[in-house]
Protein backbone atom coordinates (compact mmCIF):
# COMPACT_ATOMS: atom_id res chain seq x y z
CA UNK A 1 0.00 0.00 0.00
CA UNK A 2 2.86 2.36 0.77
CA UNK A 3 4.37 1.86 -2.70
CA UNK A 4 1.04 2.17 -4.49
CA UNK A 5 -0.29 5.22 -2.66
CA UNK A 6 2.90 7.18 -1.96
CA UNK A 7 3.78 7.21 -5.66
CA UNK A 8 0.48 6.87 -7.53
CA UNK A 9 1.86 8.23 -10.82
CA UNK A 10 4.98 6.07 -10.99
CA UNK A 11 4.43 2.95 -13.05
CA UNK A 12 7.41 1.16 -11.48
CA UNK A 13 5.96 1.66 -7.98
CA UNK A 14 2.54 0.40 -9.08
CA UNK A 15 4.02 -2.71 -10.71
CA UNK A 16 6.21 -3.28 -7.65
CA UNK A 17 3.17 -3.03 -5.36
CA UNK A 18 1.18 -5.44 -7.54
CA UNK A 19 4.10 -7.89 -7.65
CA UNK A 20 4.57 -7.83 -3.88
CA UNK A 21 0.82 -8.22 -3.29
CA UNK A 22 0.54 -11.14 -5.72
CA UNK A 23 3.70 -12.78 -4.40
CA UNK A 24 2.58 -12.54 -0.81
CA UNK A 25 -1.10 -13.38 -1.04
CA UNK A 26 -1.90 -16.09 -3.55
CA UNK A 27 -0.49 -19.58 -3.91
CA UNK A 28 -0.43 -21.14 -7.39
CA UNK A 29 -2.77 -23.85 -6.12
CA UNK A 30 -4.64 -22.86 -2.95
CA UNK A 31 -4.70 -25.50 -0.21
CA UNK A 32 -7.72 -27.65 0.50
CA UNK A 33 -8.70 -25.62 3.55
CA UNK A 34 -8.53 -22.38 1.59
CA UNK A 35 -10.56 -23.74 -1.32
CA UNK A 36 -13.20 -25.12 1.05
CA UNK A 37 -13.69 -21.66 2.56
CA UNK A 38 -13.47 -20.00 -0.87
CA UNK A 39 -16.24 -22.23 -2.33
CA UNK A 40 -18.61 -21.34 0.50
CA UNK A 41 -18.15 -17.58 0.39
CA UNK A 42 -20.86 -15.38 -1.13
CA UNK A 43 -20.13 -14.76 -4.82
CA UNK A 44 -18.88 -11.13 -4.50
CA UNK A 45 -16.37 -12.09 -1.80
CA UNK A 46 -15.24 -15.17 -3.71
CA UNK A 47 -14.79 -13.05 -6.82
CA UNK A 48 -12.41 -10.69 -5.00
CA UNK A 49 -10.13 -13.63 -4.22
CA UNK A 50 -9.58 -14.09 -7.95
CA UNK A 51 -7.75 -10.74 -8.20
CA UNK A 52 -4.60 -11.92 -6.39
CA UNK A 53 -4.97 -15.40 -7.87
CA UNK A 54 -4.96 -14.10 -11.45
CA UNK A 55 -2.11 -11.74 -10.58
CA UNK A 56 -0.18 -14.76 -9.33
CA UNK A 57 -0.62 -16.40 -12.74
CA UNK A 58 1.43 -13.56 -14.27
CA UNK A 59 3.92 -13.29 -11.41
CA UNK A 60 7.00 -13.95 -13.57
CA UNK A 61 6.35 -11.20 -16.13
CA UNK A 62 5.42 -8.86 -13.27
CA UNK A 63 8.84 -9.59 -11.75
CA UNK A 64 10.57 -8.91 -15.07
CA UNK A 65 8.52 -5.75 -15.70
CA UNK A 66 9.21 -4.43 -12.20
CA UNK A 67 12.97 -4.77 -12.69
CA UNK A 68 12.87 -3.49 -16.28
CA UNK A 69 11.12 -0.29 -15.11
CA UNK A 70 13.31 0.41 -12.09
CA UNK A 71 15.20 2.74 -11.73
CA UNK A 72 14.68 3.77 -15.38
CA UNK A 73 12.50 2.26 -18.05
CA UNK A 74 14.52 -0.22 -20.12
CA UNK A 75 12.18 -0.36 -23.14
CA UNK A 76 10.43 2.64 -24.66
CA UNK A 77 8.20 1.12 -27.34
CA UNK A 78 5.06 -0.96 -27.19
CA UNK A 79 6.38 -3.99 -29.09
CA UNK A 80 9.02 -5.17 -26.60
CA UNK A 81 6.34 -5.25 -23.89
CA UNK A 82 4.00 -7.09 -26.24
CA UNK A 83 6.68 -9.73 -26.85
CA UNK A 84 7.43 -10.03 -23.14
CA UNK A 85 3.82 -10.35 -21.99
CA UNK A 86 2.33 -12.45 -24.82
CA UNK A 87 3.61 -15.88 -23.68
CA UNK A 88 2.59 -15.19 -20.09
CA UNK A 89 -0.92 -14.09 -21.03
CA UNK A 90 -1.39 -17.19 -23.21
CA UNK A 91 -0.16 -19.50 -20.42
CA UNK A 92 -2.30 -17.69 -17.82
CA UNK A 93 -5.39 -17.97 -20.04
CA UNK A 94 -4.68 -21.66 -20.51
CA UNK A 95 -3.95 -22.22 -16.81
CA UNK A 96 -6.87 -20.24 -15.35
CA UNK A 97 -9.54 -22.93 -16.00
CA UNK A 98 -7.38 -25.46 -14.17
CA UNK A 99 -7.09 -23.22 -11.12
CA UNK A 100 -10.84 -22.59 -11.28
CA UNK A 101 -11.45 -26.35 -11.32
CA UNK A 102 -9.01 -26.74 -8.43
CA UNK A 103 -10.97 -24.23 -6.35
CA UNK A 104 -14.54 -25.28 -7.20
CA UNK A 105 -14.08 -28.97 -8.14
CA UNK A 106 -10.85 -30.14 -6.45
CA UNK A 107 -10.64 -33.77 -7.63
CA UNK A 108 -10.65 -32.75 -11.32
CA UNK A 109 -7.11 -31.33 -11.31
CA UNK A 110 -4.40 -33.93 -11.91
CA UNK A 111 -0.61 -33.77 -11.70
CA UNK A 112 1.13 -31.47 -14.16
CA UNK A 113 2.40 -33.16 -17.33
CA UNK A 114 6.19 -33.34 -17.68
CA UNK A 115 6.29 -31.03 -20.71
CA UNK A 116 4.38 -28.36 -18.77
CA UNK A 117 6.72 -28.61 -15.78
CA UNK A 118 9.67 -28.16 -18.15
CA UNK A 119 7.95 -25.17 -19.81
CA UNK A 120 7.23 -23.51 -16.45
CA UNK A 121 10.86 -24.09 -15.42
CA UNK A 122 12.00 -22.40 -18.62
CA UNK A 123 9.64 -19.48 -17.95
CA UNK A 124 11.10 -19.13 -14.45
CA UNK A 125 14.59 -18.92 -15.92
CA UNK A 126 13.64 -16.62 -18.81
CA UNK A 127 11.49 -14.14 -16.88
CA UNK A 128 13.39 -14.34 -13.60
CA UNK A 129 16.84 -14.28 -15.18
CA UNK A 130 15.68 -11.61 -17.63
CA UNK A 131 14.38 -9.50 -14.75
CA UNK A 132 17.69 -9.74 -12.92
CA UNK A 133 19.55 -8.93 -16.14
CA UNK A 134 17.26 -5.92 -16.70
CA UNK A 135 18.01 -4.67 -13.18
CA UNK A 136 21.77 -5.00 -13.71
CA UNK A 137 21.51 -3.32 -17.13
CA UNK A 138 19.48 -0.45 -15.68
CA UNK A 139 22.04 -0.11 -12.89
CA UNK A 140 24.95 0.00 -15.37
CA UNK A 141 23.18 2.62 -17.51
CA UNK A 142 22.76 5.09 -14.63
CA UNK A 143 24.80 8.18 -15.49
CA UNK A 144 25.10 9.59 -11.96
CA UNK A 145 27.64 7.95 -9.61
CA UNK A 146 25.45 9.01 -6.68
CA UNK A 147 22.48 7.06 -8.08
CA UNK A 148 24.69 4.04 -8.67
CA UNK A 149 25.92 4.11 -5.08
CA UNK A 150 22.33 4.24 -3.82
CA UNK A 151 21.24 1.26 -5.90
CA UNK A 152 24.35 -0.89 -5.43
CA UNK A 153 23.01 -2.49 -2.24
CA UNK A 154 19.59 -3.10 -3.82
CA UNK A 155 21.13 -4.70 -6.91
CA UNK A 156 23.50 -6.88 -4.87
CA UNK A 157 20.75 -7.92 -2.45
CA UNK A 158 18.34 -8.69 -5.27
CA UNK A 159 20.90 -10.86 -7.06
CA UNK A 160 21.93 -12.66 -3.86
CA UNK A 161 18.33 -13.21 -2.80
CA UNK A 162 16.68 -14.14 -6.09
CA UNK A 163 19.31 -15.95 -8.16
CA UNK A 164 19.46 -19.10 -5.97
CA UNK A 165 15.67 -19.10 -5.64
CA UNK A 166 15.15 -18.89 -9.39
CA UNK A 167 17.59 -21.73 -9.99
CA UNK A 168 15.85 -23.79 -7.31
CA UNK A 169 12.39 -23.15 -8.81
CA UNK A 170 13.63 -23.98 -12.29
CA UNK A 171 15.09 -27.25 -10.95
CA UNK A 172 11.81 -28.16 -9.23
CA UNK A 173 9.84 -27.72 -12.44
Amino acid sequence: FVLAFRRPHERAAQIMALFLAAFGTAPLFPGTEMTAVWRNLPAPFGATLWIPQISHLVLLPLFFTMLALFPRQLFRGFWPWMLIWSPAVVVAAWWFPRVYEHVYHPPVVAELPAWLRFFVGMLVLVYGGGGLAALVLNYCRLPEPRDRRRLRVLVAGTLIGWLPGLLFLAAIF
